[in-house]
């Protein structure tokens, strides 16, 4: 496999876990707004810690 293959790969397999860490949101917070869903994509990527240093987004408030 070339480099710019192996890159597309790893693009490609990013971009499916990602879809499926919204689906999983959406599906523990139906309601959930566009926004909120980010927010709590950013807490599963970046902790939540950061996430309430950054933006101002308590997860253990607003919720995971």
């Amino acid at each position: 496999m070339s480099p710019a293959q192996r890159g597309a790969l790893m693009e490609a397999l990013t971009h499916d876990c990602e879809q499926l860490a919204i689906a999983g949101i959406r599906l523990r917070h139906p309601g959930a707004t566009d926004h909120e869903v980010l927010m709590r994509l950013g807490v599963l990527r970046n902790g939540p810690e950061l996430m309430k240093a950054a933006y101002g987004w308590d997860a253990d408030v607003e919720g995971r």
